[in-house]
Protein backbone atom coordinates (compact mmCIF):
# COMPACT_ATOMS: atom_id res chain seq x y z
CA UNK A 1 0.00 0.00 0.00
CA UNK A 2 0.96 3.62 -0.50
CA UNK A 3 -0.01 5.45 2.68
CA UNK A 4 -0.15 9.12 3.63
CA UNK A 5 0.16 9.84 7.35
CA UNK A 6 -1.13 13.33 8.28
CA UNK A 7 -0.10 14.59 11.71
CA UNK A 8 0.24 18.00 13.38
CA UNK A 9 3.71 17.22 14.74
CA UNK A 10 6.62 14.94 13.87
CA UNK A 11 10.29 14.46 14.72
CA UNK A 12 12.24 16.43 15.95
CA UNK A 13 9.18 17.40 18.01
CA UNK A 14 8.66 14.98 20.89
CA UNK A 15 5.26 13.97 22.23
CA UNK A 16 2.81 11.09 22.39
CA UNK A 17 1.26 11.61 18.95
CA UNK A 18 4.63 12.36 17.35
CA UNK A 19 6.16 9.16 18.69
CA UNK A 20 3.06 7.19 17.73
CA UNK A 21 3.14 8.27 14.08
CA UNK A 22 6.91 7.86 13.75
CA UNK A 23 6.81 4.31 15.12
CA UNK A 24 3.99 3.37 12.75
CA UNK A 25 5.71 4.94 9.74
CA UNK A 26 8.96 3.08 10.39
CA UNK A 27 7.26 -0.27 10.78
CA UNK A 28 4.99 0.19 7.78
CA UNK A 29 8.07 0.92 5.67
CA UNK A 30 9.76 -2.18 7.10
CA UNK A 31 6.75 -4.23 5.91
CA UNK A 32 7.27 -2.98 2.35
CA UNK A 33 4.67 -0.18 2.27
CA UNK A 34 5.41 3.28 0.90
CA UNK A 35 4.82 5.99 3.51
CA UNK A 36 4.66 9.76 3.23
CA UNK A 37 4.28 11.89 6.35
CA UNK A 38 2.63 15.31 5.93
CA UNK A 39 3.08 17.48 9.01
CA UNK A 40 3.27 21.08 10.19
CA UNK A 41 6.51 23.03 10.39
CA UNK A 42 7.46 23.33 14.09
CA UNK A 43 6.66 26.77 15.47
CA UNK A 44 9.66 29.08 15.12
CA UNK A 45 11.72 26.52 13.18
CA UNK A 46 12.53 25.86 9.55
CA UNK A 47 13.12 22.12 9.62
CA UNK A 48 12.29 21.54 5.96
CA UNK A 49 11.38 18.38 4.05
CA UNK A 50 13.41 15.21 4.15
CA UNK A 51 13.27 11.54 5.00
CA UNK A 52 13.27 9.62 8.27
CA UNK A 53 13.11 5.89 8.84
CA UNK A 54 12.43 5.28 5.16
CA UNK A 55 9.40 7.61 5.05
CA UNK A 56 9.23 10.83 3.05
CA UNK A 57 8.54 13.75 5.40
CA UNK A 58 6.86 16.89 4.04
CA UNK A 59 6.42 19.93 6.30
CA UNK A 60 3.89 22.71 5.74
CA UNK A 61 3.98 26.17 7.34
CA UNK A 62 1.07 26.81 9.71
CA UNK A 63 -0.49 29.58 11.75
CA UNK A 64 -2.85 29.62 14.72
CA UNK A 65 -3.36 30.42 18.39
CA UNK A 66 -1.08 28.49 20.73
CA UNK A 67 -0.06 24.95 19.87
CA UNK A 68 -3.59 23.65 19.20
CA UNK A 69 -5.71 24.17 16.09
CA UNK A 70 -2.89 25.49 13.89
CA UNK A 71 -3.94 25.74 10.23
CA UNK A 72 -1.48 24.45 7.60
CA UNK A 73 -0.82 26.44 4.46
CA UNK A 74 -1.05 24.43 1.26
CA UNK A 75 -1.69 21.01 2.78
CA UNK A 76 -5.32 20.72 1.61
CA UNK A 77 -4.36 21.55 -1.97
CA UNK A 78 -1.44 19.14 -1.83
CA UNK A 79 -3.65 16.24 -0.70
CA UNK A 80 -6.31 17.04 -3.28
CA UNK A 81 -3.79 17.35 -6.13
CA UNK A 82 -2.16 14.04 -5.21
CA UNK A 83 -5.30 12.10 -4.27
CA UNK A 84 -4.53 9.32 -6.76
CA UNK A 85 -1.08 8.76 -5.29
CA UNK A 86 -2.15 7.08 -2.02
CA UNK A 87 -4.30 4.05 -1.35
CA UNK A 88 -5.35 5.47 1.99
CA UNK A 89 -4.82 8.55 4.13
CA UNK A 90 -4.37 8.15 7.89
CA UNK A 91 -4.91 11.40 9.78
CA UNK A 92 -4.09 11.86 13.47
CA UNK A 93 -5.30 13.99 16.36
CA UNK A 94 -8.80 15.41 16.76
CA UNK A 95 -7.25 18.35 18.66
CA UNK A 96 -5.87 19.82 15.44
CA UNK A 97 -7.94 20.89 12.39
CA UNK A 98 -6.44 18.19 10.19
CA UNK A 99 -9.25 15.62 10.30
CA UNK A 100 -11.76 18.13 8.80
CA UNK A 101 -9.17 19.11 6.21
CA UNK A 102 -8.84 15.48 5.09
CA UNK A 103 -12.53 14.61 5.48
CA UNK A 104 -13.85 17.48 3.37
CA UNK A 105 -10.86 17.97 1.08
CA UNK A 106 -11.61 15.32 -1.52
CA UNK A 107 -8.63 13.16 -0.65
CA UNK A 108 -10.38 9.80 -0.88
CA UNK A 109 -10.67 6.97 1.70
CA UNK A 110 -9.20 7.78 5.10
CA UNK A 111 -8.72 6.45 8.61
CA UNK A 112 -8.71 8.78 11.63
CA UNK A 113 -6.93 8.20 14.94
CA UNK A 114 -8.52 10.77 17.23
CA UNK A 115 -6.21 10.75 20.30
CA UNK A 116 -9.23 12.38 21.99
CA UNK A 117 -8.32 13.58 25.48
CA UNK A 118 -10.74 13.22 28.37
CA UNK A 119 -10.36 16.93 29.27
CA UNK A 120 -8.81 20.05 27.71
CA UNK A 121 -5.10 20.65 28.35
CA UNK A 122 -5.62 24.39 28.90
CA UNK A 123 -8.29 27.06 29.29
CA UNK A 124 -7.71 28.19 25.68
CA UNK A 125 -8.14 24.63 24.40
CA UNK A 126 -11.35 24.34 26.42
CA UNK A 127 -12.77 27.47 24.80
CA UNK A 128 -11.92 26.22 21.32
CA UNK A 129 -13.32 22.71 21.87
CA UNK A 130 -16.97 23.77 21.94
CA UNK A 131 -17.29 25.61 18.59
CA UNK A 132 -15.01 23.03 16.96
CA UNK A 133 -17.00 19.98 18.07
CA UNK A 134 -19.69 20.24 15.36
CA UNK A 135 -17.12 20.43 12.57
CA UNK A 136 -14.73 17.95 14.15
CA UNK A 137 -17.46 15.44 14.90
CA UNK A 138 -18.85 15.59 11.36
CA UNK A 139 -15.34 15.06 9.99
CA UNK A 140 -14.61 12.08 12.23
CA UNK A 141 -17.89 10.43 11.23
CA UNK A 142 -16.83 10.48 7.57
CA UNK A 143 -13.82 8.24 8.20
CA UNK A 144 -13.90 4.67 6.89
CA UNK A 145 -12.50 3.63 10.29
CA UNK A 146 -11.92 5.50 13.53
CA UNK A 147 -9.02 4.27 15.63
CA UNK A 148 -9.05 4.87 19.39
CA UNK A 149 -6.10 4.05 21.63
CA UNK A 150 -8.19 2.96 24.66
CA UNK A 151 -11.68 1.71 25.40
CA UNK A 152 -12.21 4.91 27.39
CA UNK A 153 -11.41 7.00 24.33
CA UNK A 154 -13.71 4.87 22.19
CA UNK A 155 -16.55 5.68 24.60
CA UNK A 156 -15.83 9.40 24.27
CA UNK A 157 -15.68 9.24 20.46
CA UNK A 158 -19.07 7.52 20.35
CA UNK A 159 -20.82 9.68 22.96
CA UNK A 160 -19.26 13.08 22.19
CA UNK A 161 -18.74 12.89 18.45
CA UNK A 162 -21.60 10.60 17.44
CA UNK A 163 -19.39 7.98 15.80
CA UNK A 164 -20.91 4.65 14.84
CA UNK A 165 -19.74 2.02 17.35
CA UNK A 166 -19.26 -0.50 14.53
CA UNK A 167 -16.87 1.84 12.74
CA UNK A 168 -14.62 2.40 15.78
CA UNK A 169 -11.72 0.12 16.67
CA UNK A 170 -9.37 0.07 19.63
CA UNK A 171 -5.69 -0.19 18.72
CA UNK A 172 -3.42 0.97 21.57
CA UNK A 173 -0.16 2.83 21.48
CA UNK A 174 2.93 0.65 21.47
CA UNK A 175 6.23 0.88 23.31
CA UNK A 176 9.84 0.71 22.25
CA UNK A 177 10.86 -2.96 22.60
CA UNK A 178 14.26 -1.76 23.80
CA UNK A 179 12.48 -0.86 27.05
CA UNK A 180 12.36 -4.57 27.86
CA UNK A 181 16.12 -4.27 28.46
CA UNK A 182 15.25 -2.12 31.46
CA UNK A 183 14.02 -5.29 33.16
CA UNK A 184 17.57 -6.60 33.16
CA UNK A 185 20.05 -5.92 35.93
CA UNK A 186 17.44 -5.77 38.68
CA UNK A 187 20.11 -5.01 41.25
CA UNK A 188 20.41 -1.53 39.78
CA UNK A 189 16.76 -0.69 40.48
CA UNK A 190 16.28 1.66 43.42
CA UNK A 191 12.89 1.12 45.12
CA UNK A 192 13.01 4.70 46.43
CA UNK A 193 13.66 6.41 43.08
CA UNK A 194 10.56 7.94 41.50
CA UNK A 195 10.63 8.75 37.79
CA UNK A 196 8.48 11.32 35.97
CA UNK A 197 8.70 11.38 32.15
CA UNK A 198 7.03 13.94 29.91
CA UNK A 199 6.79 17.52 28.75
CA UNK A 200 6.81 20.01 31.62
CA UNK A 201 3.40 21.57 31.20
CA UNK A 202 0.82 22.39 33.85
CA UNK A 203 -1.64 19.64 32.90
CA UNK A 204 1.05 16.99 33.52
CA UNK A 205 0.90 17.97 37.23
CA UNK A 206 4.56 17.37 37.99
CA UNK A 207 4.08 19.88 40.83
CA UNK A 208 1.80 17.31 42.49
CA UNK A 209 4.64 14.78 42.37
CA UNK A 210 6.92 17.30 44.09
CA UNK A 211 4.37 17.95 46.83
CA UNK A 212 3.98 14.23 47.46
CA UNK A 213 7.77 13.85 47.64
CA UNK A 214 7.85 16.43 50.43
CA UNK A 215 5.74 14.01 52.53
CA UNK A 216 8.13 11.09 52.05
CA UNK A 217 11.28 10.41 54.00
CA UNK A 218 14.69 11.38 52.61
CA UNK A 219 15.35 7.99 51.06
CA UNK A 220 12.86 8.90 48.33
CA UNK A 221 14.21 10.78 45.30
CA UNK A 222 12.54 12.10 42.15
CA UNK A 223 14.03 12.21 38.64
CA UNK A 224 12.18 14.41 36.14
CA UNK A 225 12.96 13.56 32.52
CA UNK A 226 11.65 16.07 29.99
CA UNK A 227 11.57 19.79 29.38
CA UNK A 228 8.99 22.46 28.76
CA UNK A 229 7.57 25.83 29.78
CA UNK A 230 7.05 24.88 33.42
CA UNK A 231 10.64 23.91 34.18
CA UNK A 232 11.64 27.16 35.89
CA UNK A 233 8.48 27.15 38.00
CA UNK A 234 9.02 23.53 39.04
CA UNK A 235 12.66 24.18 39.90
CA UNK A 236 11.57 27.05 42.15
CA UNK A 237 8.90 24.88 43.79
CA UNK A 238 11.44 22.13 44.53
CA UNK A 239 13.66 24.71 46.26
CA UNK A 240 10.71 26.16 48.16
CA UNK A 241 9.77 22.70 49.45
CA UNK A 242 13.36 22.00 50.51
CA UNK A 243 13.75 19.26 47.91
CA UNK A 244 16.56 20.64 45.75
CA UNK A 245 18.96 17.87 46.79
CA UNK A 246 16.32 15.14 46.23
CA UNK A 247 15.13 16.15 42.75
CA UNK A 248 17.02 15.72 39.48
CA UNK A 249 15.88 17.74 36.46
CA UNK A 250 17.38 15.57 33.72
CA UNK A 251 15.96 17.49 30.74
CA UNK A 252 15.39 15.76 27.43
CA UNK A 253 16.92 12.29 27.26
CA UNK A 254 18.05 10.14 24.36
CA UNK A 255 16.39 6.76 23.92
CA UNK A 256 19.33 5.04 25.59
CA UNK A 257 19.34 7.46 28.51
CA UNK A 258 15.60 7.02 28.99
CA UNK A 259 15.98 3.25 29.16
CA UNK A 260 18.62 3.67 31.87
CA UNK A 261 16.25 5.87 33.89
CA UNK A 262 13.52 3.23 33.59
CA UNK A 263 16.02 0.54 34.62
CA UNK A 264 16.96 2.44 37.78
CA UNK A 265 13.52 3.69 38.91
CA UNK A 266 11.49 1.70 41.37
CA UNK A 267 8.34 3.73 40.71
CA UNK A 268 7.14 5.64 37.66
CA UNK A 269 4.79 8.46 38.61
CA UNK A 270 2.37 10.03 36.11
CA UNK A 271 -0.22 12.43 37.54
CA UNK A 272 -1.47 14.01 34.32
CA UNK A 273 -4.90 15.66 34.35
CA UNK A 274 -5.84 14.53 30.82
CA UNK A 275 -4.52 11.96 28.35
CA UNK A 276 -5.89 9.92 25.47
CA UNK A 277 -3.45 7.14 26.40
CA UNK A 278 -0.98 6.46 29.19
CA UNK A 279 2.31 6.25 27.30
CA UNK A 280 4.49 6.77 30.38
CA UNK A 281 2.34 4.33 32.35
CA UNK A 282 2.77 1.65 29.69
CA UNK A 283 6.51 2.30 29.46
CA UNK A 284 6.82 1.91 33.22
CA UNK A 285 4.98 -1.42 33.07
CA UNK A 286 7.09 -2.60 30.13
CA UNK A 287 10.27 -1.67 32.00
CA UNK A 288 9.21 -3.67 35.06
CA UNK A 289 8.69 -0.71 37.42
CA UNK A 290 5.74 -0.02 39.69
CA UNK A 291 3.47 2.82 38.50
CA UNK A 292 1.50 5.42 40.47
CA UNK A 293 -0.90 7.24 38.13
CA UNK A 294 -3.68 9.79 38.38
CA UNK A 295 -7.24 8.50 38.37
CA UNK A 296 -8.23 9.42 34.81
CA UNK A 297 -9.99 7.16 32.27
CA UNK A 298 -6.94 6.31 30.11
CA UNK A 299 -4.90 5.32 33.16
CA UNK A 300 -7.78 3.34 34.66
CA UNK A 301 -7.83 1.18 31.52
CA UNK A 302 -4.15 0.30 32.03
CA UNK A 303 -4.64 -0.24 35.77
CA UNK A 304 -7.33 -2.82 34.97
CA UNK A 305 -5.00 -4.59 32.54
CA UNK A 306 -1.96 -4.49 34.85
CA UNK A 307 -3.30 -4.51 38.44
CA UNK A 308 -0.03 -5.88 39.81
CA UNK A 309 1.94 -2.85 38.67
CA UNK A 310 -0.40 0.14 38.23
CA UNK A 311 -2.35 1.92 40.96
CA UNK A 312 -4.44 5.05 40.41
CA UNK A 313 -4.74 7.89 42.93
CA UNK A 314 -6.26 11.31 43.38
CA UNK A 315 -3.42 13.50 42.10
CA UNK A 316 -4.69 16.46 44.13
CA UNK A 317 -4.34 14.53 47.41
CA UNK A 318 -0.58 14.58 48.21
CA UNK A 319 -0.81 12.18 51.15
CA UNK A 320 -2.70 9.62 49.04
CA UNK A 321 -0.02 9.88 46.34
CA UNK A 322 2.75 9.58 48.94
CA UNK A 323 1.16 6.51 50.51
CA UNK A 324 0.86 4.85 47.09
CA UNK A 325 4.57 5.52 46.48
CA UNK A 326 5.47 3.99 49.87
CA UNK A 327 3.50 0.86 48.99
CA UNK A 328 5.01 0.71 45.50
CA UNK A 329 8.51 0.72 47.00
CA UNK A 330 7.64 -2.48 48.87
CA UNK A 331 6.32 -4.15 45.70
CA UNK A 332 9.40 -3.32 43.59
CA UNK A 333 10.92 -6.53 42.29
CA UNK A 334 7.64 -8.32 41.51
CA UNK A 335 7.49 -10.19 38.20
CA UNK A 336 6.79 -7.77 35.31
CA UNK A 337 3.59 -8.10 33.28
CA UNK A 338 3.12 -9.54 29.79
CA UNK A 339 3.04 -6.55 27.42
CA UNK A 340 3.31 -8.44 24.13
CA UNK A 341 -0.02 -7.04 22.89
CA UNK A 342 1.47 -3.53 23.08
CA UNK A 343 4.55 -3.95 20.92
CA UNK A 344 4.66 -1.69 17.85
CA UNK A 345 4.79 -4.79 15.66
CA UNK A 346 1.50 -6.03 17.14
CA UNK A 347 -0.02 -2.55 16.78
CA UNK A 348 1.12 -2.33 13.15
CA UNK A 349 -0.41 -5.74 12.34
CA UNK A 350 -3.78 -4.56 13.60
CA UNK A 351 -3.52 -1.23 11.81
CA UNK A 352 -2.76 -2.87 8.43
CA UNK A 353 -5.82 -5.07 8.92
CA UNK A 354 -7.87 -1.93 9.62
CA UNK A 355 -6.53 -0.24 6.47
CA UNK A 356 -7.51 -3.22 4.34
CA UNK A 357 -10.97 -3.39 5.88
CA UNK A 358 -11.45 0.34 5.38
CA UNK A 359 -10.40 0.14 1.73
CA UNK A 360 -12.78 -2.75 1.10
CA UNK A 361 -15.66 -0.89 2.71
CA UNK A 362 -14.85 2.28 0.76
CA UNK A 363 -14.91 0.39 -2.54
CA UNK A 364 -18.24 -1.23 -1.72
CA UNK A 365 -19.65 2.18 -0.70
CA UNK A 366 -18.49 3.80 -3.94
CA UNK A 367 -15.95 6.06 -2.20
CA UNK A 368 -13.02 6.50 -4.56
CA UNK A 369 -10.13 8.92 -4.55
CA UNK A 370 -11.64 12.38 -4.69
CA UNK A 371 -15.26 11.22 -4.31
CA UNK A 372 -17.21 10.71 -1.08
CA UNK A 373 -20.89 9.88 -1.28
CA UNK A 374 -22.03 9.36 2.25
CA UNK A 375 -21.89 10.58 5.83
CA UNK A 376 -23.05 7.31 7.35
CA UNK A 377 -21.42 4.34 5.65
CA UNK A 378 -21.20 0.59 6.15
CA UNK A 379 -19.46 -1.13 8.96
CA UNK A 380 -15.73 -1.68 9.33
CA UNK A 381 -14.46 -4.90 10.87
CA UNK A 382 -13.10 -4.73 14.39
CA UNK A 383 -9.29 -4.96 14.17
CA UNK A 384 -9.17 -7.05 17.34
CA UNK A 385 -11.74 -9.72 16.52
CA UNK A 386 -12.54 -9.47 12.82
CA UNK A 387 -16.22 -9.09 13.73
CA UNK A 388 -18.43 -6.32 12.34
Amino acid sequence: MNILQVTPGYWPEIGGVERHVEALAERLVARGHEVTVATLEPRGQKTGNGARGGAEVLRFPAWGIGDAYRLPQGLAGFIRANRNRWDIVHVHNYHAPLIPLVAFGGGGPFVATTHLNDAPHSAMAGLLHHPYRMLGGAAVRRAEAIVCVTEAERGRVISRLGAEPARTVVIPNGFDPALLKAREGSGVRDPFLMLSVGRLQAYKRVAAALRSLSLLDERHQLAIVGDGPQREELTALAAELGLANRVTFAGRASDGELIEWYRRAGTVISLSAAEAFGMTVLEGVAAGAQVVASDIPAFRDLARLFPGQVVTVDAEAPEQVAQAVRQAAVRTGNAPADVSAFTWDAVTDRLIETYRGALGQARRAGVTNGERKREDGPRVSDARTGAE
